[in-house]
């Protein structure tokens, strides 16, 4: 299961990805698919509609591994967490910010130096919660604390992200 990251879908983020696996024979058996999300939405609630999504298709005999990217292993976690899945077998996370995106008061200097040499700045994102869970990474988790033990059968795998 391929889940996005923050402004993308599954088209642009993992077709080439997804040619690869076809092309190979060792994956002729697997299913490839997709979650795609609204990155708007709070982090829990489309962690919570993906849980959905696996449990509606997938049960006992399978075995899934969730691919994410970004955004998208933060929205796999919170999938994990919501209900027990047992057939989610292993997570995947691909350059995940799993302690958190970078907040304004990071860029203090770099939005200084803009507005010196440009008399401007402008907001690159919306304030829409999906985007602010993004810079308190940690905190909806920690509220999650009592679902940890849904998670105690999957594997987390991550691999960083060279930049942020």
């Amino acid at each position: 299961m391929f889940v996005h990251g923050i402004l993308s879908t599954h088209a642009n983020t993992f077709n080439d990805m997804i040619r690869g696996f076809q092309k190979d024979s060792r994956f002729d058996d697997w299913e490839l698919c997709w979650f795609d999300y609204d990155f708007h939405d709070e982090m829990p609630r489309n962690g919570r509609d993906l849980n959905k999504h696996l449990a509606r298709n997938y049960g006992e005999g399978d075995e899934v591994i969730i691919i994410g990217h970004s955004m998208g292993g933060l929205i796999g976690r919170f999938a994990i967490l919501w209900e027990k899945m047992p057939f989610v077998k292993k997570l995947l996370m691909l350059g995940t910010p799993n302690l958190g995106a970078f907040r304004t008061h990071h860029l203090a200097l770099l939005s200084q130096m803009v507005l010196k040499g440009t008399h401007r700045v402008y907001g690159l994102f919306s304030r829409k919660q999906g985007i602010l869970d993004l810079t308190r990474v940690p905190a909806p988790f920690m509220e999650q604390r009592k679902r940890f033990e849904n998670a105690r059968h999957a594997e987390y795998v991550t691999i960083p992200g060279l930049y942020f």
